[in-house]
């Protein structure tokens, strides 16, 4: 799967996609979002790699008014980094 891949030049290691698949449960919301992203073309994966991680429950976030808006967990505030910084940054770890 393309989505699963963090950057064009490699791909992911199990620890990374077993985040992104933890990014993906539990959280019908994120879940149709990814798909929506997916049927739109060859640039969904950065896309979805550039939405915020949630701080409380590090899953995927959307941005909302100065912040962002966790659907899983119901958290609103501020997120430190995006999808893509979480992952190369090893955080989920």
């Amino acid at each position: 799967m393309s989505l699963l891949r963090a950057n064009a030049s490699r791909e992911m290691t199990p620890q990374e996609e077993r985040y992104f698949l933890h990014l993906l449960s539990g959280d019908p919301m994120f879940k149709d979002f990814v798909r929506s992203q997916a049927m739109h073309g060859e640039n969904a994966a950065q896309r979805i790699m550039k939405q915020p991680v949630c701080p409380k429950c590090e899953r995927g976030a959307f941005y909302h008014k100065d912040g962002v808006a966790c659907s899983h967990c119901g958290y609103m505030g501020a997120s430190a980094h995006k999808i893509r910084q979480h992952i190369r940054g090893g955080h989920y770890r």
